[in-house]
């Protein structure tokens, strides 16, 4: 045992990298299943500074669709155009205030 614990220690360094590297991949494992659960898709970034939801689903609403507490989720499209912004409020219905 002490041959052992003598090991474990002489190599602990690179253990503890191993386990952290097997750590991130687990996260960026989840990330993607979860991606594919709630269908995800990768932003398009832009230099405009335009914000376009289209057919966007929250996420914890297909949660419930799965879960068969509710019949299924309403697709929402937000489009923001600068110098132009809104406010959304998370509520039982979705409220859309412009800001000044």
């Amino acid at each position: 045992m002490l041959k052992l614990t003598a090991l474990v220690h002489e190599h602990l360094e690179e253990i503890v990298l191993s386990l952290e590297i097997m750590a991130e991949f687990d996260e960026l494992y989840a990330r993607a299943r979860l991606a594919l659960r709630w269908e995800c898709s990768a932003p398009e970034l832009n230099d405009s500074g335009v914000i376009r939801l289209w057919r966007a689903k929250h996420p914890l609403l297909l949660e419930r669709v799965r879960e068969r507490k509710m019949q299924s989720v309403v697709p929402l499209t937000i489009e923001v155009v600068p110098p132009s912004a809104v406010s959304l409020s998370p509520a039982r219905t979705l409220a859309v205030k412009p800001l000044p």
